[in-house]
């Protein structure tokens, strides 16, 4: 039995800038549902669940992604990493300065996470309903049949 390990840094959802908002009185909360990504300047990282399936020898990987289409998001394997990105925009043409309130972004936004070694692109299933796109993959590499040796 082989097993795939998930890291979780809890603090790569923030920048430190992103710290000082936290406790911002002036701050709404709902600002707060996109995170800038650290890794490139001005690139929204989407919110995103990661579980396990125990029956399967399955991985979920649930991005939330409102607004957009099937067209809008692209998702790529690169190594042992799975890449989804894309770009939301907003159908608008308004002025920033007659905005009263803005809280809906747009831009680019990309998400990586680490799969595991060996996983072939033709296993990795993904759909996208209601704003939500699901990625599904093998938590492991299928598992090889126990062969005895005998000792000479």
């Amino acid at each position: 039995m082989s097993l795939s390990t998930y890291y979780y840094d809890p603090f790569s959802l923030f920048t430190i800038s992103d710290f000082g908002r936290l406790f911002d009185p002036r701050t709404p909360s709902t600002s707060r549902e996109l995170s800038r990504s650290e890794d490139v300047p001005g690139v929204v990282r989407p919110r995103m669940d990661l579980y396990g399936s125990k029956d399967k020898n399955e991985m979920t990987a649930a991005f939330e992604l409102p607004g957009l289409k099937k067209e809008d998001v692209d998702i790529e394997v690169v190594g042992n990493r799975l890449v989804v990105s894309g770009q939301a925009s907003t159908s608008e043409n308004i002025d920033e300065d007659d905005y009263a309130l803005h809280e809906r972004r747009c831009g680019r936004f990309s998400r990586t996470l680490p799969i595991p070694a060996g996983t072939k692109p033709e296993d990795i299933k993904a759909e996208m309903k209601e704003g939500v796109l699901t990625v599904k993959f093998p938590k492991s590499s299928p598992e090889k049949e126990a062969k005895k040796i005998t000792v000479a």
